[in-house]
This record gives structure tokens, C-alpha cells and sequence, in this order.
């Protein structure tokens, strides 16, 4: 039986299981544009998003949105739109997390990758020469 995607937590590094599709994108920019920085409740949400979709697929995107962190939720019935640049960052970060894990995985590396702010944080049980960067940081784990 496949696993449903409402099941995962923002966070969570099943990243992979939540894609942004064009749909998904389309969504995150009308409510972008629509309220800015401010809180807006779903109803709100759902009176802009009827023109573009239904209301069941508007309030699964916005949920979806919500789990993939492009919105921040403020109550239960209200939340808040990153800016693109931080919302984008954030969901490649653990997208990139989760390559990296995968790849260390796959090549028998024990290892524990973690995104903290605008950075990947990778620690090794054995120390590789792999060259850090801005981005990405080696530790021994």
C-alpha cells in the first residue's frame, strides 16, 4: 500500500515523498503575491485560490505547502508566506540533505547529515577528504 504524503512532519527527511510540482509552485506564488508577508487565514487563502483550483485541492496545497516550508503556520487556521529566496533555500537544503545521506548511505559511510540554518552540517564516522565549503561543513561524527 502506497503511504500518504499528509503523514509526514515539517522536518521530516522524507523530502522526497513531497515534490513541487508546477501546480504547487503556481499556488505558493499566487499566495505570495496576494498577502505579501502578512498572516492570512485559509478562508482567505481559499476566496484567491478558487479561481486557479477547487477548494479541496486548494486546501491540500496549502497544507502541502505548509509541510514542504514554503508557509509558516501561525495558528490552526492561519499562516504566513516565506519569501521565495528563504523558502527555496530551505526546501533544497533538506532536499540536499537527503542526497548527500543517500549517497554516503550507498557508498557504506556511516553518517549523520543535518541542515542548521543556510548550511549542511555532515558528520562522518570516518574522516574523508572531502573539501568544505560556505555550504557544507565536514565533522567527524
Amino acid at each position: 500500500m502506497r503511504s500518504k504524503s499528509n503523514d509526514i512532519k515539517p522536518g521530516s527527511e522524507r523530502v522526497g515523498a513531497l515534490k513541487l510540482n508546477k501546480r504547487l509552485l503556481s499556488t505558493y506564488f499566487i499566495l505570495y503575491f496576494s498577502f505579501g508577508q502578512r498572516t492570512f487565514n485559509i478562508g482567505e487563502a481559499l476566496d484567491t485560490l478558487t479561481v486557479f483550483s477547487s477548494k479541496k485541492i486548494a486546501i491540500k496545497d496549502v497544507k502541502r505547502l505548509w509541510k514542504m516550508g514554503f508557509l509558516e503556520k501561525m495558528n490552526k487556521y492561519s499562516f504566513k508566506v516565506l519569501k521565495p529566496e528563504e523558502a527555496f533555500v530551505k526546501y533544497l537544503l533538506k532536499y540536499m540533505a537527503s542526497r548527500i545521506s543517500k549517497r554516503m548511505k550507498s557508498m557504506g559511510i556511516e553518517s549523520e547529515v543535518r541542515a542548521v540554518e543556510n548550511k549542511l552540517i555532515v558528520k562522518l564516522k570516518k574522516p574523508l577528504s572531502f573539501p568544505s565549503s560556505q555550504l557544507i561543513t565536514f565533522e567527524r561524527l
